[in-house]
């Protein structure tokens, strides 16, 4: 249902009552920093693009924030529907 460059598989349906999404759809304020504290994943952001891209990330989710909590307001509405 869902992929990445990182990750083949971030979202997956066995059926049409199971799903596994692999990503956090819920993004407030504090989320990049709590996505950076954790050491291997602001590694694996400085191994692939480069060692300025948790900060570019940090600065793009504030930008984006009010986009990322309408497209997961939609999904979770959307998972809703299928209960």
């Amino acid at each position: 249902l869902a992929a990445s460059q990182s990750c083949t598989v971030q979202a997956m349906a066995i059926g049409g009552r199971a799903f596994g999404p692999q990503f956090h759809a819920e993004v407030d304020d504090a989320t990049p920093a709590e996505w950076l504290a954790e050491p291997s994943a602001a590694e694996a952001l400085v191994l692939r693009p480069g060692a300025d891209r948790p900060a570019r990330l940090a600065a793009e989710v504030r930008e984006r924030m009010g986009e990322l909590n309408r497209a997961a307001r939609q999904l979770y509405a959307n998972f809703m529907a299928l209960l």
